[in-house]
């Protein structure tokens, strides 16, 4: 009898050590591992191992009258908007609205991200042998389009400057 007990005191410990092991991998900062999903969400990892078995390639012509309609609008108001403005705010207001797109694999397993991130290669100047940095800025979805073009705006001035240094660049 005491035999059986400690037998079972020691499968009970290893099945405690495997599910610290086990959450020790679903751990990730910045993100959270998704527990619930649908059964053909967790199997896509699977059927596409690598990331370029993910890859999109489309072509279409997009009519972009509303869009420079807007620009010219908010030029006539003072503000200097862009194309690149406009699809930022557009993606991260998508984030935003469509959490499931803000997602990612890691190890088989699918986790959300906490924030929303916009990255962008930068060249310090227009110069083909100059060096480029890299720039990534967190966002939490409930900013308006002048807020992003704002901290994008910031982010660029901050790191065009050849001496700035951050921590992507080697």
């Amino acid at each position: 009898i005491e035999r059986r007990g400690k037998r079972e005191r020691d499968e009970e410990k290893a099945r405690s050590r495997a599910r610290r092991v086990i959450t020790m991998f679903k751990k990730r900062k910045g993100a959270r591992y998704l527990k619930t999903l649908h059964p053909i969400d967790r199997l896509m990892p699977h059927v596409m191992p690598k990331r370029s078995d993910a890859q999109v390639f489309f072509t279409d012509d997009i009519d972009c009258t509303a869009i420079d309609k807007y620009i010219a609008e908010k030029k006539e108001q003072g503000v200097d908007m862009t194309y690149l403005d406009v699809f930022v705010g557009a993606a991260v207001r998508l984030y935003a609205k469509r959490p499931a797109l803000n997602r990612f694999v890691m190890g088989g397993r699918i986790f959300a991200n906490d924030q929303i991130w916009v990255s962008m290669a930068l060249k310090k100047s227009l110069r083909d042998n100059e060096p480029s940095t890299t720039i990534k800025i967190p966002f939490t979805g409930h900013e308006t389009i002048f807020e992003v073009k704002e901290q994008f705006d910031k982010q660029i001035h901050v790191n065009k400057d050849a001496e700035t240094v951050n921590s992507t660049d080697k």
